[in-house]
């Protein structure tokens, strides 16, 4: 887990984001330049595998799966 931590990290550093701890919040998320919503946004688009997983997560209530795909939901919402 840490090193997928890593990763997005260094997805956001690059992308400018001066801050990788703070959490989302709604003014985080309607910044349309904001480096967080950019990266959300490229994930949303390129459709990973994350993202099915996500729709049989929510479709079957794999409450499992909420503290790793849950804020990646919530972000989306």
């Amino acid at each position: 887990m840490k090193s997928l931590n890593e990763v997005f990290d260094f997805f956001l550093e690059c992308l400018g984001s001066q801050n990788t701890e703070r959490p989302l919040n709604d003014e985080i998320l309607s910044d349309p330049s904001s480096p967080e919503l950019s990266l959300i946004m490229y994930f949303y688009s390129m459709e990973p595998p994350f993202y099915a997983e996500l729709n049989r997560a929510i479709k079957s209530c794999d409450s499992s799966k909420l503290n790793t795909m849950g804020p990646f939901a919530r972000a989306m919402h």
